[in-house]
């Protein structure tokens, strides 16, 4: 006597199969834009789960459904885990010869079914065909996928091995002891093997579904080491940008627009010769600038604020604690909220006060240009050369450049006239790039047609401004990307906290 039903069997494995590919369709839900496969891995569950079904209600339906449906669509299912392994291991596969073995195995299925019934054969078949299938995975799991990869895949493996095995126990079963006809009244060992399919498919789901979570473990350790990483050079950067700060004399600002408070970096506080753990408000900053210059400040930053300018400069002159009166350039624009109102105004602070020295001491050689250490140069508004001291050609032979000053004038002769004009209501100050140096211009109209250059040399100044300028580039750039890889940790952090609950 059978104390062993299979029918009894096959439908308490259709139950947990179906449990089974409820937790493989959760999981593709939850993890599909992560790791590719999982849909494949649901979709072969889901077909082997029918074919169980088929196989169980065998007499009532016709045998083509029962046998050569329910037999064929076990194989497929089986090829697509393999196909789905595959993705989620990244390794490029080929299954012409599964197809092939399909159109095999569905054909003889139907010979052995409808044209001449012999469950033997079937058995015998099926078996070898999920053996087939099965080493594939197996060499899959094991071998042929990255060795990184193979720490987390090699249980699947063994569950692959293992029905690999029960196969092989099978076919030898089949060609010692042939079964008769009757699939659901076969003896104790088929019985006990169906049982047997019945638990490795549950381990197997059990593999898979900790082969994800371990990928997103260790994909989730790679993201916290690779924000250490950021963090570290992020550090590096804001150590260097604040170093050439200090060197640079420039920092960086902010005021609230709602409440008027300012916040400062350690160089503007530096500028203002204020303690950093002062808190700086409105009229704080205010009493900061000296009295002939706070209205122009004030009136630049109210335009600012009614949208009468986006960006602003202005420079103006500061007195400090100590009494000591420095010269800074303010820059600054306005921000808005997605609503389009206007929320701070932030921007950069820069001491200018040896820059200031600088154009008075050019101001005041110029009284004396033969013995002008500094380029001087005189130039008539129809585009002529006037006059040009020593110093001006040695700067050009000591860049390598054409010792010819005229091919450098600025300006067509109605450029010049215009020039001439704008300086006439007071100097006028530039940098330009002459081969690899940088030069401050001090332009001055003198006479009715003439301009007067004086030029001193700042290009390692100018290097050190650029520095900062993308040392600033670079903190933003680091801080976005720091922040984007914060977010993408956050949200494999939940992920692999909901696959595990």
């Amino acid at each position: 006597m059978n104390f062993l039903d299979i029918r009894t069997i096959l439908i308490g494995f259709v139950l947990s199969d179906i449990v089974c590919v409820f937790v493989l369709v959760s999981l593709w839900f939850h993890d599909r834009r992560k790791f590719p496969g999982l849909s494949l891995w649901a979709a072969g569950f889901a077909l082997q789960t029918a074919s169980i079904l088929l196989i169980a209600l065998r007499g009532l339906l016709p045998n083509f459904l029962s046998i050569v449906v329910g037999n064929s669509i076990n194989v497929v299912g089986a090829i697509l885990i393999l196909v789905g392994l595959e993705r989620f291991l990244h390794v490029e596969g080929r299954h012409w010869h599964n197809w092939v073995m399909l159109s095999a195995f569905t054909a003889i299925e139907i010979w052995f079914a409808l044209l001449k019934p012999v469950l033997a054969a079937r058995n015998l078949n099926i078996s070898l065909a999920l053996l087939f299938v099965s080493a594939q995975c197996t060499w899959l799991l094991l071998r042929k996928s990255e060795r990184r990869l193979r720490k987390n895949s090699w249980q699947a493996g063994v569950i692959f091995g293992l029905y690999g095995l029960a196969s092989i126990v099978r076919v030898f079963q089949i060609l010692l002891s042939p079964p008769g006809n009757d699939f659901l009244r076969s003896g104790w060992f088929d019985a006990a093997l169906v049982l047997v399919y019945q638990m490795l498919s549950m381990a197997l789901t059990f593999s898979l579904f900790v082969m994800v979570n371990r990928r997103l473990s260790e994909n989730l350790d790679e993201d916290i080491s690779l924000r250490v990483q950021i963090e570290k050079a992020l550090r590096i950067s804001e150590a260097n940008l604040k170093e050439a700060h200090a060197i640079a004399h420039i920092g960086y600002w902010s005021m609230n627009t709602k409440t008027r408070d300012f916040l400062w970096s350690e160089e503007v506080y530096a500028i203002h010769g204020i303690p950093p753990s002062e808190a700086i408000s409105h009229d704080a900053y205010l009493q900061c600038i000296s009295a002939d210059d706070r209205q122009r400040v004030l009136v630049a930053m109210r335009a600012a604020m009614v949208g009468l300018e986006g960006e602003f400069g202005i420079d103006y002159s500061i007195m400090r604690p100590d009494g000591s009166m420095r010269t800074v350039a303010l820059k600054g624009k306005t921000v808005a909220d997605e609503t389009g109102s206007l929320t701070e105004i932030r921007g950069t602070m820069q001491d200018i006060t040896e820059r200031k020295k600088m154009q008075g001491e050019i101001a005041y050689l110029a009284s004396f240009p033969t013995l002008n250490s500094n380029p001087v140069m005189e130039i008539g508004t129809g585009g002529e050369l006037r006059y040009a001291n020593a110093a001006s050609t040695e700067a050009l032979i000591r860049l390598g450049l054409e010792p010819d000053i005229r091919q450098y004038l600025p300006g067509r002769p109605d450029e010049l006239v215009a020039l001439w004009s704008r300086c006439s209501a007071g100097s006028i100050t530039r940098e330009v790039r002459l081969g690899e140096a940088t030069f401050l211009l001090d332009l001055n109209a003198s006479g009715k047609d003439t301009l007067r250059i004086y030029a001193i040399d700042i290009t390692d100044r100018a290097k050190l401004e650029t520095e900062v300028k993308e040392l600033n580039t670079n903190l933003e750039l680091r801080v976005q990307q720091r922040t984007s890889e914060l977010m993408a940790a956050n949200a494999e952090l939940e992920a692999f906290s909901y696959s595990v609950s």
